[in-house]
């Protein structure tokens, strides 16, 4: 890894002094870029791998501690790494169409745009990954068509069935009815019949 000092050893630990003369350490480089892409290491702070010789954290280039985000009026966030952003969203501290630019290349965009689904950097992305991702999605929206459909297709038959069984119910009703009617009618037979008799 190169800083803008020179070269330095990855496998060296790390130390992270603050403003305040605090010192955190020694960690190790991957866990020093974990929490640079945190939003851990503020651009005043300082670092060192022999708590001699410290340098400005936003000169260590394998930070990645490029990206500004204009705040409005003269306020502004960063250097931060692009990956920090994603938490500052989520935190509320930025907005979506907060406007970034590159210290270093100059480019710019706002976040939203900088920033893939789930806060990853889109300029990171895997495109395989990014493919898999894809055609997975395309599978579940295929699924989801084919569950709607099968779900409008339940219905419709609890429909039908529901007519069936009100139909039914009014056929059962109106034999029932006539059911009694006709043994009214046996009874009436039956009394006149006695009153012949007698």
């Amino acid at each position: 890894m190169k800083s803008g000092s020179g070269t330095t050893e990855s496998q060296s630990p790390w130390y992270v002094q603050t403003p305040e003369q605090e010192v955190y350490g020694p960690i190790r480089w991957d866990e020093l870029r974990a929490w640079a892409e945190e939003g851990r290491i503020a651009p005043d702070y300082r670092l060192s791998q022999d708590q001699v010789s410290w340098q400005d954290a936003v000169s260590v280039e394998g930070l990645e501690m490029d990206w500004i985000a204009d705040m409005g009026g003269d306020q502004q966030l960063g250097p931060f790494p692009l990956a920090a952003f994603r938490d500052f969203l989520h935190l509320g501290i930025i907005q979506p169409d907060s406007p970034l630019t590159n210290r270093v290349t100059g480019s710019s965009g706002v976040l939203s745009s900088l920033l893939a689904p789930e806060g990853i950097p889109a300029e990171g992305q895997d495109p395989e990954i990014v493919r898999l991702q894809s055609e997975r999605i395309e599978a579940l929206e295929a699924e989801l068509g084919e569950s709607r459909a099968a779900l409008s297709q339940t219905r419709s038959e609890l429909d039908d069935l529901r007519r069936q069984i009100k139909a039914s119910s009014a056929d059962a009703a109106s034999k029932a009815e006539a059911s009694r009617l006709a043994m009214e009618e046996k009874v009436q037979q039956v009394s006149r019949l006695q009153q012949a008799l007698d």
